[in-house]
């Protein structure tokens, strides 16, 4: 097959703007077209180069390496070392999935031509698979900040899980204006007995309007407290609550702190990925500043 060398250029310059356009959406850096057509320019002209001399040291590793990292400079002028390694890293993982698309590509369909149209399609895809993987490992940095671990006692039955500090939660105990942490039904019946359970049961199956036989049924040691709370879907809601023996909160930084909060029972589940099991109250950040 014969290259031109036009179309060698024009195909690279594409590829190497598409990339860095691409990594500085992702690191939310502030993107000047005309830079990145500049540092496009010189990637293709590398190429190109490459194509024409056909000299070894051209393409050498360390080569290649150097200008990407000068393409970058003049797409963004990083600031500093950690931000040269983001955006190279980054540069380079788009790169190799676009590769791995274009492989897969000629590949399936039996073909060795690489068209224009072919590396936008390549590009798109890898744009779309990348931004979800970034997206998602972005999500659970940020999730795990706000993750700490609970463990609550109740009648010497004690259970550790992970809760999520969630800023929203604001529910209190009207009788005693405690916190209330949200709790997983099932995550609260490891601390009970199963009469105990069947009764919370019962009470959410019947539309919480069993109120009295809550209290009537009330098991030695578990003191149980009815929460009201609004939601967007319906007026008022009624969630059963737990007052328990000791809760103890491990914070960020690994230090323990004693919560007096009451156990609110929620019947299903706070997340499909079980990457928690609570919700806790939004006072607990002004706690660990009091650390």
């Amino acid at each position: 097959m014969t290259y031109y060398i036009e179309y060698i250029f024009l195909e690279n310059f594409i590829i190497d703007f598409i990339l860095i356009y691409v990594a500085g959406s992702l690191l939310k850096k502030n993107i000047i077209i005309r830079r990145i057509m500049v540092a496009s320019l010189i990637g293709a002209i590398y190429v190109l180069a490459i194509a024409v001399f056909n000299q070894i040291f051209i393409s050498n590793i360390v080569v290649k390496i150097s200008v990407s990292i000068l393409m970058l400079t003049i797409a963004y002028n990083p600031k500093n070392i950690i931000d040269y390694v983001r955006l190279v890293l980054c540069f380079y993982i788009i790169s190799f999935v676009i590769v791995g698309i274009l492989i897969a590509t000629n590949y399936f369909f039996n073909t060795n031509e690489m068209t224009i149209k072919i590396i936008f399609e390549a590009s798109f895809f890898a744009i779309i698979i990348f931004k979800a993987v970034f997206e998602e490992i972005k999500r659970k940095t940020n999730l795990h900040k706000y993750i700490r671990t609970i463990n609550i006692e109740i009648n010497n039955n004690e259970v550790q899980l992970k809760g999520l500090v969630d800023t929203g939660n604001e529910l209190t105990d009207i009788i005693t204006n405690k916190p209330v942490i949200v709790v997983e039904m099932e995550s609260v019946f490891k601390l009970l007995d199963n009469d105990t359970i069947s009764v919370i049961r019962k009470f959410y199956s019947n539309g919480n309007n069993n109120y009295l036989d809550i209290f009537l049924t009330m098991r030695p040691g578990i003191n149980f407290r009815l929460i009201k709370y609004n939601t967007i879907s319906s007026k008022e809601e009624t969630m059963l609550g737990i007052v328990p023996d000791k809760i103890f909160i491990e914070d960020s930084n690994k230090n323990k702190i004693v919560s007096k909060a009451i156990v609110g029972i929620y019947p299903e589940k706070l997340n499909r990925e079980n990457e928690y099991k609570a919700l806790l109250h939004k006072e607990l950040l002004q706690w660990e500043s009091e650390i």
